[in-house]
Formats: C-alpha cells, structure tokens, sequence
C-alpha cells in the first residue's frame, strides 16, 4: 500500500461501515474536532479518547513525556474533560515505556509521577492508585463479578484502569483480553486496550495464530504496523510494533460480539464466558469504530512524518475527519 497525501485507508472499503461509534467523537469531529487542552470542546471524559491512541506509543518509543503529550492532545480534540485526554496521555506514556522494556507496574508508576504537571490530574491519578491496588491482588481475585464491582470502562479513567488491571494479572494474551471484555461495561475499548498493552509485552508471537487468521482487515493492520515501525522503531522492536497493533484489534473484535451486554447475558449466551470470536456486525472477527479509529490515529502520524511535521496533532485531525467521512452508512450491528 503507497500513502497520498490523504492516506490510502479511504480506499479500503471494510472502513466505510458504521460499527456502534461514539457521539462524542461523531459530534465533536462533526464540528472540526478543534479541542485543546486549553481550549476545552466539550466536557466528554468518555474512552473515544483513550481507545485510539495507542499508535502514538509507536511513534515515541524513546520518549514517554512527548508520548504522553500528543497523545492527551490528540484525545482532546474531541474529548475535553481532563480525564478523557489524561487517560490517552497515561496509556501512550506507558505503553512507551514498555516499549523500552519497563515492567508495566514500573511504567504506570511514572505515568503517576507525570501526572501532577498537568492540571485536573486529580481523578486520573487515583484511578491509577486503585488500578495497582486491585492488580496487587492477583489474578483470582480479577473475576468478571469484581470487574463489575469495579468499573464498567465507559469513560477514559475507567478503560485505562481495566485495560491495565487485565494485563497486570494475565497469565497470557489470550487469558487477558478474555478478562478484559467479559463485564458488564465498554468491553470492547477495555479489550483493546488491554490487548494493546499485552501484545506489545509479548510480541505478535503471543498472539494466538487462530485469532489473527479470523481478524477483520488483519493484513492491513499488520502493514500499518510495519509501517510505524519503519519510520519510528529500532530494528529488535518489529514484533512488539506488530503486537501492540494486532493485539489491539483483537481485544476489540473480541469485546464488540458482547458490548452493550451485562456480564449475565453474555454468560448465558457464552457459558464460561465469551472466549473467541462471535458474529458481530454480520460476521467473525469484526473490529468496531475503535479500532478504525486508531488506524486512523496511525495514518496520520506516518503522515505528519513523511510531511516533516514536528507537531503531530494537526495531521491526526484532518486523520480522523477522513474517518468521519466513512461513518455515513447505516450500522450493520449495534
């Protein structure tokens, strides 16, 4: 695939599908998608924010303070509360950290330190605290029902917080991204977050292979990732490049079969809990507008690269206003 200075993701036509996006992010784009952190859009602390913004990560592997900046602005263009875009800002910074072989506790520790430079901080921070106070528990205690008790993910603190929590007791990939969509919440953001965070730990290796041959637009992905690695990582980074990139869009096709259903539902509609694809907007392995969204965050950092932009945010913008304009067909789902 060869990039215009549009980007090529328009011209792939599993894109122009509405899957269940968000309103905030609908009607913040539709309005020109101009918040800032000073300049507040809206006050939306929901996850449209945080869900997208893990190719930012990527595109900073050295640098988690520049990471955690694009990122909360990039969330800020359409989510103004300061929890919608510190939750993006926290996600980036700490998956960049990883990234350069940080134990996750250890990263999410200085995502905490970092926090305090920037105003509002407050709520973010102390859904950090909890998050690390939960995980220190192990992985018994991370159930489905105290998931439940904890959060449901629908606004950005509490998808970072599910998200990390999953991928803090995990015993594997697949045991996460399980964990993280079985409740009663936003399952497939906390999906993808979590498989996020798991697949750049363990690499694309450590995803299982099946869930990969089934994944809606796969391929595409997997050459996006390549691509920010190209431009962004060094050599020995290529498998967790792939993984943070696949592993995203797993967890999201995983959670998009059972959001919008209580952890009961989809317990009687999976028994054991949901644990592989189910048919989501006509077919298996369906990715939602999350992770459109954040092929589109990725398309334009590699354009704000390839244009020798210093400041990414604009190109992001004009990225997911070429989104907006996929989003005008009628939902094949939810």
């Amino acid at each position: 695939m060869t990039s215009a200075p549009d980007g090529w993701l328009l011209a792939l036509p599993e894109l122009h599908s509405r899957r269940a996006p968000g309103n905030t992010c609908l009607s913040a784009l539709r309005q020109g998608g101009n918040g800032t952190v000073e300049d507040h859009i809206n006050d939306s602390k929901g996850c449209g924010g945080v869900m997208r913004i893990a190719p930012v990560a990527l595109a900073y592997p050295r640098d988690p303070k520049r990471s955690f900046r694009v990122a909360a602005e990039a969330a800020a263009l359409t989510h103004g509360h300061p929890s919608g875009y510190l939750s993006a800002g926290a996600l980036a910074s700490i998956m960049t950290e990883v990234l350069q072989g940080k134990e996750l506790c250890e990263a999410i520790a200085d995502a905490q330190r970092e926090l305090p430079s920037w105003d509002g901080h407050e709520e973010m921070s102390h859904w950090l605290e909890r998050t690390l106070a939960f995980a220190e528990q192990g992985r018994e205690a991370v159930t489905p029902e105290s998931i439940d008790e904890f959060a449901a993910g629908w606004v950005g603190e509490e998808a970072l917080a599910i998200g990390l929590i999953c991928a803090l007791v995990a015993d594997d990939f697949s045991d996460g991204v399980k964990l993280a969509v079985n409740h009663s919440g936003d399952s497939d953001s906390t999906g993808q977050i979590a498989g996020a965070i798991l697949g750049l730990k363990l690499g694309a290796d450590g995803i299982p292979a099946r869930a990969l041959d089934e994944l809606e637009l796969c391929d595409a992905i997997d050459e996006l990732a390549c691509q920010l690695h190209e431009r962004f990582g060094d050599k020995e980074m290529l498998d967790a490049y792939r993984g943070a990139m696949l592993g995203s869009a797993v967890g999201d096709a995983l959670g998009g079969a059972v959001e919008f259903l209580s952890s009961a539902q989809i317990l009687a509609r999976f028994p054991g809990w949901i644990s592989s694809y189910a048919t989501a907007y006509g077919k298996r392995g369906a990715i939602t507008d999350d992770t459109q969204m954040t092929l589109f965050t990725a398309e334009g950092l590699l354009l704000a690269d390839q244009a020798g932009e210093n400041d990414p945010v604009e190109s992001i913008r004009r990225a997911y206003l070429r989104w907006l304009e996929t989003q005008t067909g009628n939902s094949s789902g939810y």
